[in-house]
């Protein structure tokens, strides 16, 4: 066992807090809405610490990312979320919680269709998938108690499972509460102790810039292509599930407008620690073979016994609030957008439904951790296939921008994603071209902008000829 006992007994302590968080509202409100949404009746702090804690499960990709590449981390997985976080706060966020729906495909059945819903509520169940969260919980496993990957992979799961299972979101957002206060607590620790030891962060941009300048660049050495598609990966805030169950769930529309900006500048806060922190392991540890690795190490290096188990401790809660918050949207895709569109399921209780999706969904994210064991890759993987077929839909539901036909919309959400799988599992489809890479991602969303482009002109073109058509008839009858 890679931890002291007294680091575990605080560990322990943690995991039995957040049992009872779970288990102390079982006999309450179990009602659909209740259960999905907390009745929307979601305060504004609450909607805040909730926000908050679940954006940050890939912790341990975070760790990698800026040992790797140093600063860019923040051009990668800072600035971009907060430029459109920002966009979704000022543009949609009262008008998506103001449409009183219950999900994204609930949203896109409406303006579009249950052909555009059902195609939706599939993609949902890959984007919100927590095989990411429940990767990194399995690896924290395996590094403190030895476990094997899949091991900590259906541990996990269960211990997620009988988390939510019975009070739904109630459960998810009391946890987010307790979990959002040690996650910047267990960071200002670390970061602290960071500069207590090695200096402020002025003087670790000294070091690295005799040591790797890369690490002080926005691009990190990687290529322009790479940037763009993070950035764009992004996006995934405009259609991410578990941000607009948030904003459907929140008491008013001013209060998600709100609650968003400031989630948006605790974000900047928490970005600056993680970041620093990472550039800190990189100077001052030798022979990292796991970047993963880099808060772990530097904890253990810098931090007393018992002061190391509330880090931990953080490291955890961070990881866990987004996997619960993840799995319980996906759950919820599952058993309100498909499951209850069959007859087979009319007998039983969306409550129940959601418990049956929420094995499948733990199923599938360790069938996915196996497939792609990386955080990163599997950020990058989902982003890149999904948001293509996504994005343009669930933005101009948000706004009302219904005049595209439903085949068009049902077209996109099949064939922007294919295209970028195909790209992504034939990576040298564009030698005939002569360019030296090209991102799968690019191709899906042209694909995307020519679907409704030409949807658009058509449409145009229609209502000209209608109205011509119309003109001629009134002049007839004139005449």
């Amino acid at each position: 066992m890679n931890i002291s006992y007294a680091d575990f007994s605080v560990l322990l302590i943690y995991f039995t807090i957040v049992l009872y968080v779970g288990f102390r509202h079982r006999k309450g409100d179990t009602t659909a809405e209740q259960y999905m949404l907390l009745g929307r009746q979601m305060t504004l702090p609450a909607f805040v610490l909730t926000l908050v804690s679940t954006w940050y499960g890939g912790i341990l990709g975070v760790a990698e990312w800026s040992y790797r590449y140093g600063i860019s981390c923040w051009f990668v997985f800072g600035i971009p979320y907060y430029f459109f976080a920002t966009v979704f706060a000022l543009f949609f966020a009262s008008k998506a919680r103001d449409l009183e729906v219950d999900s994204i495909p609930d949203l896109l059945t409406k303006h579009y269709g249950k052909g555009a819903g059902m195609l939706s509520a599939l993609w949902v169940v890959l984007q919100s998938s927590p095989a990411p969260y429940l990767f990194t919980v399995a690896f924290l496993l395996n590094y403190f108690f030895g476990l094997p990957l899949w091991v900590g992979l259906v541990l996990s799961g269960i211990y997620s499972f009988v988390f939510i299972h019975k009070t739904g979101l109630k459960a998810v957002v009391s946890a987010h509460v307790i979990q959002c206060v040690l996650m910047y607590g267990g960071f200002i620790l670390l970061l602290g102790s960071c500069i207590y030891r090695f200096g402020s962060p002025v003087a670790l941009f000294k070091q690295l810039e005799g040591m790797d300048p890369l690490k002080l660049t926005a691009t990190g050495g990687l290529g322009w292509q790479t940037m763009v598609v993070w950035f764009f990966i992004a996006s995934t805030t405009l259609t991410a599930p578990s941000f607009h169950q948030r904003i459907y769930a929140v008491n008013k529309g001013a209060s998600a407008r709100k609650g968003i900006l400031i989630s948006v500048a605790m974000w900047i806060w928490f970005d600056a620690m993680t970041t620093f922190c990472g550039m800190y392991a990189f100077a001052n540890l030798s022979g990292l073979s796991d970047p993963q690795q880099a808060y772990l190490v530097l904890g253990e290096n810098l931090l007393p016994t018992g002061v190391y188990g509330l880090f931990i401790v953080a490291l955890f809660a961070i990881v866990m609030s987004t996997l619960d918050g993840f799995a319980f949207v996906t759950a919820t895709t599952i058993s309100n957008d498909l499951m209850r569109k069959s007859k087979y399921f009319d007998k039983f209780s969306l409550p129940r439904l959601t418990q049956i999706g929420l094995a499948l969904t733990l199923l599938i994210s360790i069938a996915i951790s196996l497939w792609l064991p990386s955080v990163v890759e599997q950020f990058f993987t989902i982003g890149t296939i999904v948001i293509p077929g996504m994005l343009l839909p669930v933005v101009f539901a948000m706004r009302n921008w219904t005049d595209f036909p439903k085949r068009a919309v049902q077209m996109n959400l099949i064939l922007a994603p294919a295209v970028a799988f195909f790209c992504y599992m034939n990576p040298g489809w564009y030698e005939w071209t002569g360019v030296s890479e090209v991102q799968p991602f690019f191709p899906g969303i042209i694909t995307s902008v020519v679907i409704f482009t030409v949807a658009w002109v058509l449409g145009m073109w229609r209502e000209s000829t209608d109205s011509l058509h119309k003109d001629r008839v009134e002049d007839e009858i004139v005449h």
